[in-house]
């Protein structure tokens, strides 16, 4: 006889385990069909394309300093061997970031 049962239908993990399911399956539908949905609705692409266009620069701006930021405070790989010295990493950071926010600030005016 074996000694695992499985999770009672009733039990508060087996409900947080099937409600998480079926969101999921909500979330991934809603992927595929919401496009057909907004076209059914008369919302083309040029149409939202054009909406989303006076924060383009905010959106590249954003992704840009988010990468910088990840790439910059990852933890290392282990067998990382990197020419340049942390002091320098950190310099070429902060001219980026400085670089990014300025263009971001000159096309905000």
């Amino acid at each position: 006889m074996s000694s695992t049962s499985s999770p009672s239908p009733r039990s508060p993990s087996y409900l947080a385990s099937a409600t998480a399911a079926v969101a999921g399956a909500i979330g991934v539908s809603l992927c595929c069909i919401g496009p057909f949905v907004l076209l059914a609705l008369g919302f083309t692409g040029p149409h939202l394309v054009e909406a989303l266009e006076p924060y383009r620069p905010w959106v590249v701006g954003f992704e840009l300093v988010a990468y910088v930021a990840y790439r910059r405070l990852r933890p290392p790989a282990v067998c990382e061997t990197d020419a340049m010295n942390d002091r320098t990493k950190q310099a070429l950071f902060w001219i980026a970031l400085l670089l990014i926010v300025g263009s971001l600030v000159a096309l905000a005016v």
